[in-house]
């Protein structure tokens, strides 16, 4: 296809008329294969009913153009279907290529629309060792189920995972899901993989090319994890000596019945007949059930994989004539350029059809017993997969991480304002200039901008229901994963040193391990002091700490909390409801910040913007009234307000009232 030729987008409006441009093209191609594909199914037709009528020629009148049809026809024949398989697969990739640019298009407007799945990959266990190649020995956090359920990392509706995820196969989820759950803490891998999603993000004609390659592999889950099985478990058969002796005696059944046949015709003298055929059938009988245990078990599967080999082929040929020759993605490029070698995929794909021939009843049996069929196809496919075992497995896992990479490169690409964030060494920093959050619609989203770094490390943050303060925390915790992902983030500008996450936004109870709701929210920070004590770098995001117990001991192990983290290493956001928590940061020098509302024609208008300072405002019974709550319950709740409040003042670390 000619679409590489298009001028590439300069910038993101010009990324919808691009994509424009070359689903006409894939269109075009893809009509014009679909005639190429007709006409030569009409051509193998014909050319197959040359070899009949030759032969009947031939035996008729014994002509020699009869015997010249048939071999002509039966070259043409093998032409025919050639061509005919090529067009079709350039239907198919004219289609996959059309349907890529279709889903890209739907996500240039910032809509955060899932265009794959959201959901956590079932089959990570099995892809483990496949997308930890990804990591190596780089330095890295795991997430725990914490943060991944606080930062929505994966979900049925809404979830980083959906956000990102363009994968077509299970070892390219598998790896997504890994880099989303295990991100990167080393700087220099972080500035590697930015470059390799940069490169893919602003070519798009290669960009492109390979998602419509992996596209190819779609529906193919299962036999994705049989090529896998096949090529981690290909190991050399026992008794390799007396197993080669017996693959040359196979070659005896053939070359007696060549014999027998010739003798039969005329074609040379001999006097063996028929008999030595007989008796090696009969000996061959004799030995195969011995040497045929799980050969046919074995074999079966190379049925189903032919197309998923042919699939892998075709994108090691696009990965290994476009991909960059450094960095991470020259490091790709090697690995499926390795694939490509003249014995080792393309050896395997020759050979897999042989298994084609028997497997039908009897005449699988007789052809067995003839020459071992199924033994010798066994040993041939075997050597490619011996010869090239790490080959074949770091090849998938090259497709898994270049799947991650490309779905990188295509939230870089289509995401509005998306931009590439700048990693710093030294002391603790995380600076977003008016970020969002990526799975707010772009249009509605509204920038807030923060700074934490050197003595302004602790941020306290107030406000009532619904203005916008876990949507912060959250922004702040979702743009510091997607950057040491190596992907681009959702802000205006965005410095930071790589750090950990420790989060402690919704806490749920666990009756599986007994852990009440406050329980489990002591627990997880606990975490967070621990690493304060410790000085590690990390990013603590806290959203009304304690919550699970009364007033007065929630505020002090809150004020508690906050002194020791201040007190040590890392970086934190804390928001809250409790004043008091404000007036302990205003004398611990901790800058406040807050959300704040405004009351339009009974309904409460937010504007979702970070303002310094303390909040001062409450909606709670506000918001009882516009609901219609009867007067003398609004009345209640006021008087039990004026009576907390006099009673907390002189109690609670700071004094003040609690904003709702």
């Amino acid at each position: 296809m000619r679409f590489i030729e298009l001028p590439a987008p300069a910038t993101h409006d010009e990324q919808r008329a691009w994509l424009e441009g070359v689903r006409g093209i894939a269109e075009k191609s893809g009509r014009a294969a679909r005639r190429a594909a007709i006409g030569w199914s009409w051509g193998r037709l014909a050319t197959f009913l040359c070899i009949p009528y030759g032969i009947y020629l031939w035996l008729g009148s014994g002509p020699w153009y009869g015997c010249a049809l048939s071999l002509v026809g039966a070259g043409l024949f093998c032409l025919a279907v050639r061509r005919h398989e090529d067009a079709r697969r350039e239907v198919d990739a004219a289609r996959q290529l059309a349907g890529v640019c279709d889903e890209s298009t739907r996500r240039l407007d910032g809509a955060p629309e899932i265009v794959r799945s959201g959901v956590e990959p079932p089959n990570t266990a099995f892809w483990a060792d496949s997308a930890a190649r990804w990591l190596g020995n780089t330095p890295h956090q795991e997430l725990s189920r914490q943060e991944i359920d606080d930062l929505d990392v994966f979900g049925e509706r809404l979830s980083l995972f959906g956000l990102l995820n363009r994968t077509s196969t299970p070892v390219g989820a598998a790896t997504l899901a890994c880099m989303l759950t295990h991100p990167v803490t080393d700087g220099e891998m972080i500035r590697a993989r930015q470059d390799a999603t940069r490169a893919l993000s602003t070519d798009g004609a290669v960009r492109v090319r390979l998602l419509a390659a992996l596209a190819a592999m779609r529906g193919m889950d299962a036999s994705c994890a049989k090529l896998r099985e096949a090529f981690a478990d290909a190991s050399a058969p026992p008794h390799a000596g007396r197993l080669a002796v017996v693959r040359w005696w196979g070659l005896a059944g053939p070359a007696a019945l060549v014999v027998s046949i010739g003798q039969s015709a005329g074609w040379w003298a001999a006097s063996v007949g028929w008999m030595a055929l007989v008796i090696i059938l009969i000996v061959n009988a004799i030995i195969l059930p011995s040497f045929m245990r799980g050969v046919r078990e074995r074999l079966r599967p190379w049925l189903e994989l032919e197309p998923m080999v042919a699939r892998l082929g075709d994108l090691a040929e696009v990965a290994s004539a476009h991909l960059a020759r450094e960095g991470v993605l020259g490091d790709m490029r090697g690995r499926f350029a390795a694939l490509r070698t003249r014995d080792a995929l393309p050896m395997l794909h020759r050979r897999i059809p042989f298994v084609y021939l028997g497997l039908a009843g009897i005449v699988h049996t007789l052809i067995d017993v003839l020459c071992f069929w199924d033994l010798q196809v066994l040993c041939l496919l075997n050597r490619p997969l011996l010869t090239h075992k790490s080959t074949f497995l770091d090849a998938m896992a090259a497709m898994g991480e270049l799947e991650g990479l490309c779905s990188l490169a295509c939230h870089a690409a289509e995401q509005p304002g998306a931009m590439f964030p700048h990693v710093v060494e030294g002391g603790d920093v995380l600076r977003i200039v008016e970020g969002r959050h990526p799975l707010i619609n772009h249009r509605e989203a509204v920038p807030n901008s923060l700074e934490l770094m050197g003595d302004r490390r602790t941020w306290v943050i107030t406000g009532s229901n619904m203005s916008g303060k876990s949507t912060f925390l959250r922004m702040a915790g979702t743009n510091v994963l997607l950057a040491q992902m190596g992907g681009a983030v959702c802000a205006k500008e965005m410095t930071w040193r790589p750090m950990e996450l420790i989060t402690d936004l919704r806490i749920r109870d666990d009756l599986s391990r007994k852990e009440s709701y406050f329980l489990a929210e002591v627990r997880q920070v606990r975490r967070m002091v621990e690493a304060a004590r410790q000085g590690r770098s990390f990013l603590a995001l806290i959203d009304e700490p304690f919550r699970g117990t009364n007033s007065a001991e929630r505020v002090a192990a809150a004020g508690a909390v906050i002194c020791a983290l201040i007190g040590g290493g890392g970086l934190h956001l804390v928001a809250t409801h409790d004043a008091a928590l404000s007036a302990l940061a205003d004398r611990k020098g901790i800058p406040n910040y807050h959300f704040q509302e405004e009351m339009e024609r009974d309904e409460l208008v937010f504007d979702h913007r970070l303002r310094s300072g303390p909040a001062r405002g409450r909606n709670a019974l506000r918001v009882l009234e516009i609901e219609g709550y009867p007067a003398d319950v609004v009345a209640e709740a006021r008087r039990f307000v004026s009576e907390l409040t006099d009673a907390g003042a002189s109690t609670a670390p700071g004094g003040g009232a609690e904003p709702n």
